[in-house]
């Protein structure tokens, strides 16, 4: 298919998610609030066209086995619904497989298009915080069964010092969405905007997102940060180097967490004042409920070494499961894939980090791709990343690792230097 069309229809998704709760408003006003779901047909369209028409081999790959983990989802939770809604979930995953070549051979659209998203994200959050409850925020509860909503978030708040600090999301529905399309609009700026540029940016949006209260982002906002400087002083090949050990270092300590929850990492007795409480509360909680919570579904209700199934973990078992006992946010991507596919999942992201390993090129794309996956599996210790965005990042990335084959060969230009598309 056409990559103008792919990539329209990128950008369409990701900015229809960027504004998410006034476009919501607005349609319900006017009683035509069900045209937001265009968005999810049109993915839907391409992923069927490259799946029957184009063949695409990873694609294929990808879809057998969200098929058969279907059926196992299905034996475990005998609710089609919420198999059904596992494949909604993944659906965006599969559309960044397809449209990965659309978006890598686009830079300069794609950083036009991130530095809107990006300054709408820190618009949005700004209105947020000095209307307090701007209009946009007023749109009805989506009824999603077992008396949860989609807005029902927007209560989430930080207690500090005898107050309670509401999450801000500016035009998103949801805080964590608009603090992860920050992340990743920014990191798409470093990779392709000049060194003087991406400090500026930096500096502008960090008080943006410091008022998602999301603790991770803020630390891997400044993260960023941290390479920004680094980038200074180190030439492509430590660069590369640095990245690389970025991304194992975030997914081996992502993947270990949860499995020494409860056991080693018992910190409650430390938590002891406000300022502790504001750092590490949250922390404190998943390592003794949601952590082991989710491996109780786990070895309770599904199998240790396939999972439970599409659908039969994660978000979907809180609106549809009537079988789990328990219902506990999992907030862990790790343990999200595990749980849904058993040790394939975790089996594939190792494979991930071994095919980032083994990447010998460092161009603008390669960095950009690093910078993604360190985004993407440092968040994923601390949420579980199956929001639209970050899967629909994590198909790109499968795609461009999967596919392109010259990122793992040596290729020095005429001065031994690596090349780079900076």
């Amino acid at each position: 298919m056409n990559q103008k069309i792919m990539l329209g229809i990128y950008f369409f998704y990701i900015i229809t998610v960027t504004i998410e709760a006034p476009l919501r408003w607005l349609l319900d006003l006017v009683g035509l609030g069900f045209l937001l779901y265009i968005r999810d047909v049109f993915i839907s369209l391409i992923v069927f066209y490259e799946i029957f028409l184009r063949r695409n081999l990873i694609l294929w790959i990808f879809s057998s086995v969200l098929l058969l983990w279907a059926l196992i989802g299905f034996y475990y939770t005998e609710n089609i619904i919420e198999v059904l809604w596992g494949f909604k979930t993944y659906l965006p995953f599969l559309f960044g497989i397809c449209i990965w070549k659309a978006v890598i051979d686009n830079p300069h659209k794609l950083v036009i298009f991130m530095k809107i998203v990006f300054i709408l994200s820190c618009i949005g959050l700004g209105l947020n915080y000095f209307l307090e409850n701007p209009f946009w925020l007023d749109i009805k509860g989506t009824d999603l069964g077992s008396g949860a909503t989609a807005e029902g978030v927007r209560d989430w708040g930080i207690y500090y010092n005898g107050e309670v600090y509401k999450r801000l999301s500016g035009f998103t529905r949801l805080s964590n969405t608009v603090a992860n399309i920050i992340i990743y609009s920014s990191f798409v700026l470093l990779a392709y905007t000049y060194k003087g540029k991406k400090i500026i940016y930096w500096v502008l949006g960090f008080p943006f997102i410091c008022s998602t209260l999301i603790k991770i982002n803020i630390a891997i906002y400044l993260y960023g940060l941290l390479l920004i400087i680094l980038f200074f002083f180190l030439d492509e090949k430590r660069k590369l180097l640095l990245l690389k050990i970025s991304c194992m270092l975030f997914i081996l300590l992502g993947i270990l967490l949860p499995v020494l929850s409860n056991t080693l990492l018992y910190i409650s007795e430390y938590i002891d004042s406000d300022t502790m409480i504001l750092l590490f509360a949250s922390f404190d909680d998943r390592l003794i409920n949601s952590w082991p919570g989710g491996f109780h579904i786990i070895w309770d209700y599904g199998n240790a070494f396939l999972g439970r199934g599409l659908g039969g973990f994660g978000f979907g078992v809180s609106l549809f499961d009537t079988k789990v006992d328990i219902v506990t946010p999992i907030d862990n991507f790790y343990l999200s894939v595990y749980g849904s596919f058993g040790l394939l999942g975790i089996g594939t992201v190792l494979y991930l980090l071994y095919k980032i390993i083994s990447i010998k090129q460092f161009t603008a794309e390669v960095e950009l791709l690093l910078l993604f996956a360190i985004a993407f599996f440092s968040i994923g210790i601390m949420q579980d990343m199956m929001d639209q965005i970050s899967l629909m990042g994590l198909g790109i990335l499968c795609g461009l690792l999967l596919h392109t084959q010259t990122l793992y060969i040596v290729n020095p230009d005429e001065s031994g230097e690596y090349r780079t598309s900076e």
